[in-house]
C-alpha cells in the first residue's frame, strides 16, 4: 500500500493484533507508521502487550523506544492504574 492514513490505520491494526504473538515484530511494524500520534499510540499499546509477555525485554526496549516518558509509564502501569 502507498503511504496514506489508510495504510497507517491498517499497519496499526496489524501491529496491535500481532503484539501478543510476537511483540518485537509488532513493534517493527508500528515503527513504520507515518502519523506521529497514531505511531505513539500503537507503540504504547504494543509495548503494553510486550510488557505483559516479557517484562524484562519490554523494559530494555523502552530504553531505546523513543517514546516520551508519559507513554513509557503507560506501558508499565497496571491496566487499572491507567488514566484515559
Amino acid at each position: 500500500m502507498p503511504a496514506s492514513p489508510q495504510r497507517d490505520a491498517a499497519v496499526s491494526g496489524f501491529a496491535r493484533g500481532y503484539a501478543w504473538q510476537d511483540p518485537e515484530t509488532a513493534i517493527a511494524w508500528a515503527q513504520d507508521i507515518a502519523d506521529p500520534e497514531l505511531k505513539q499510540r500503537s507503540l504504547t499499546d504494543v509495548g503494553r502487550a510486550y510488557y505483559r509477555r516479557d517484562p524484562e525485554g519490554a523494559r530494555a526496549w523502552l530504553e531505546t523506544s523513543g517514546l516520551p516518558e508519559a507513554a513509557r509509564q503507560e506501558v508499565v502501569a497496571p491496566r487499572w492504574g491507567r488514566r484515559r
